[in-house]
Formats: C-alpha cells, structure tokens, sequence
C-alpha cells in the first residue's frame, strides 16, 4: 500500500464549497478535486479562486474555469506536471504516489462507484480523479473525486487503470498529471500579496463585452433546439452554461470575501453581485428546464439582470 494522507471515506471532512448550504453544490471536476486535495494537504484554497474573475462566455459554453497552475506553486507549492504514460498506467500512478506525488488521472465514471447514483454502470463519461492512495495487490485505489474522498476496488480498479485486456489502439490511454508537493510555506500576509498580483492578472482579461449579453444572444438560437433534443441533451447544455457560470461566480464571491477578511475594503458589493448572479443562474436553469419540458416559452430578462449584476 502506497498513501500519501491517511484518509476514509466514512471520515473525511468536506471543504466549505461543498457543503449543502451552497447555491451550486460542485463546481467542475478539476476544481472539485483540486479544492479537496488542497483541504486535505492543510491549505485553504480560497486563496487561488481569482481564477474565477476571468470567466466569459465562450462562444458555445462559459469558461470551463480551472486553478492557474503557477498560482499553486506560488501559494501552496505545488508544482502541477504532466505524465507521460508511456507504458503501463497503474505503474506510473504507483510510482508517483510512492514518491509523495498526488495524481490527477482522468477517468471513466462508468467505473467510479461514487457515481452510483448517476453513471456509474450506466454511462461512459469522461472526469478528473485525484490519487493519493494505491495497493495494485490488493486492488484497491482511494481518490478524490468531486466533493469527497472514496475508495474503490476489484473490477473498478481494472477498468479505470485498463487492466481489463482491452486494446490500445481502440482505448486511448487518458491525460495525467502529477502533483509534486515542495515546502513552500507562505505568510498570510504573503499569501495574499500573490493572490492579489493573481487577480491583477485576471483583471486583465476581463471580457471588454459583456459575456452575458453575447450569451444571450447565443442563447435565443441555442432554444430551438433544446425544444428539440432529449433531455440528455439538456443535462449537457445546462452543464456547460448556466452550472459553469453559475458556479464560477459563487466561487468568485467566495475569493472577495477572502480578500475582504484579509483586509481588503470597499469591495463587499462585489461579492453580493457575484451571489446573485449565482443565485439566478440557478434559477434560470430550473426555469429552462420545466419550459423546455412543456414547450413554453423562455424568459430571457434573467440573463439583463445577471448583466446588470456584472456590470
């Protein structure tokens, strides 16, 4: 058995983002993973969220949004590097977990019995994982996947590691990244002087146009065929938008109160708008849901009042 932080499932402790006070339960997988890994390693992984400042709307989808990782290195030093596998797959994540190095492997959640309640033996769908304990002997792998840490075993953990003989020229190998874990131990005071130069930089990439607007826009061409497709469909539209964006800024409001509780002044309205921009997008996806359900129409004067929000 390799492990790199001796947790269960029975009695880990979830960071505060997810918790069922929250208006967005989960974020996106990467996030997810990565927030947990950094609660458990001891830090507080508000502090990188300035990440979220940056969001847009993508043209087809908002900002899938994710941790810079140089903001990690110089917050909590972790370095992130991609692994190349170039031979067996399990071999690779055990050496790296022997080597102290958390691994974020991309996964089938057909195979992730954390899942039960959605894909897991239902539905081959693509999402982030994050290793920190392996025993290939027994079968037995524990990781964090979106708001906890789990465990799975036997046939799991064939599949997930493609052990299972199926061919590689049909079973792309998935992307890998490791996590080397440096004594970097920063101040408070430090720590937020790296964080606020990381929101300089997000800043700058502020959208010039509103993205709710080009969303919107988007959006009007976007309800024929929702009324069309199936809810599958739905599921996967409403998770690249209003989820996205959604929790993004529940999380940007997260990132201004750290700020605030750090010393920071005059910038509390922000946070309020950003929860209620989170606020609506959760409303606008139960909205959606029932009006494309019954075929009526759909009120688009949510996303002016997101946009108000914004400005």
């Amino acid at each position: 058995m390799s492990s790199i932080l001796e947790l269960t499932p029975e009695t880990f402790q979830r960071h505060s983002i997810h918790t069922s006070e929250r208006i967005w339960g989960e974020t996106n997988c990467y996030v997810d993973v990565v927030v947990e890994l950094l609660h458990a390693l001891g830090y507080e992984p508000t502090a990188a969220f300035g990440m979220s400042i940056s969001a847009d709307f993508e043209g087809d989808q908002w900002t899938f949004f994710k941790f810079n990782h140089d903001d990690l290195l110089m917050m909590f030093g972790i370095e992130i590097r991609e692994l190349n596998p170039w031979h067996d797959l399990c071999s690779h994540v055990e050496k790296q977990i022997e080597l102290g190095r958390p691994v974020l492997m991309e996964a089938d959640a057909y195979y992730l019995p954390d899942t039960s309640a959605t894909t897991y033996g239902n539905e081959h769908e693509k999402t982030t994982i994050g290793i920190i304990r392996l025993d290939r002997a027994q079968k037995l792998m524990g990781y964090f996947h979106g708001p906890g840490y789990y465990e799975l075993s036997g046939d799991d953990f064939d599949n997930v590691f493609h052990l299972n003989g199926l061919p590689h020229d049909h079973v792309l190998l998935p992307y890998v990244e490791f996590a080397k874990l440096h004594d970097a131990k920063v101040s408070s005071l430090e720590l937020t002087q790296i964080s606020i130069h990381s929101l300089r930089r997000e800043l700058s990439l502020v959208a010039n146009k509103s993205p709710f607007l080009v969303f919107k826009e988007q959006f009007k061409k976007d309800l024929d065929t929702l009324r069309a497709e199936d809810i599958e469909y739905f599921h996967k539209y409403s998770f690249a938008t209003y989820r996205q964006l959604g929790a993004n800024f529940e999380v940007a409001a997260d990132y201004i109160r750290w700020l605030a509780n750090a010393g920071e002044r005059g910038i509390e309205e922000t946070a309020t708008s950003f929860m209620q921009i989170a606020q609506l997008a959760k409303q606008a996806q139960f909205k959606l849901a029932r009006a494309v359900a019954k075929n009526r129409d759909v009120q688009l004067d949510v996303l002016d009042a997101m946009h108000e929000e914004w400005q």
